[in-house]
């Protein structure tokens, strides 16, 4: 072997040496030169495992040659304040928002169905215009997907024809109620219960 490469060899098996066997060791320091030689040229010339030169190989393709293990972010992460979270469920319960199915149930939860009356976008306009400092924009969107929550073009069925007519029959109920029944007692008896039918 020339002289020039036993000084290589030699320089890098020190390097070796006095580091740990960890990422930002023997690892790194390997990943300058693993790709350049076969596994048994750096097994037989710096004496070690097939595991290292595979994992320095992995740190030279995702952290460069040579280069330090880069630093993951730290996500700091807000919990929902109750609060926040009275203010999406009432904003949820208004019939302008949402209209309840009366037969379908989230298999999860066990609670109905809610589906939409318009698209994420304009919900989201209208709850951060009602409240303002209240949940953001992605915890918002978040908080709508999959569940509970339906769009109103995937409605199907019965649903559609409940969500297109609903409203109307119980406001033809309350105006034969009224136009029918003399009775004031009774009419007022009526009247109440078809609000909570």
């Amino acid at each position: 072997m020339p002289n020039a490469t036993r000084t290589f060899w030699s320089c890098f098996n020190q390097a070796l040496s006095s580091n740990k066997k960890t990422y930002d060791g023997k690892r790194q320091i390997l990943s300058i030169i693993a790709e350049d030689f076969t596994y048994d040229e750096l097994q037989n010339n710096l004496g070690v495992g097939r595991h290292t030169i595979s994992e320095s190989r992995k740190h030279a393709h995702t952290n460069g040659y040579g280069a330090s293990v880069l630093a993951k972010p730290i996500i700091h992460q807000k919990r929902f304040t109750v609060k926040m979270l009275d203010q999406f469920k009432q904003f949820f319960t208004n019939k302008e928002t949402v209209n309840m199915s009366s037969y379908k149930t989230d298999t999860l939860t066990g609670q109905p169905i809610l589906y939409l009356q318009d698209h994420k976008k304009a919900l989201w306009e209208r709850f951060s215009e009602q409240y303002p400092n209240g949940m953001r924009r992605t915890s918002f969107m978040t908080k709508l997907q999959g569940g509970r929550f339906v769009y109103q073009e995937n409605l199907g069925g019965l649903c559609s024809t409940c969500n297109d007519n609903g409203y109307l029959v119980f406001g033809d109920i309350n105006i034969l109620i009224a136009a029918n029944i003399s009775d004031e007692l009774i009419r007022k008896q009526l009247l109440e219960k078809s609000q909570h039918l």
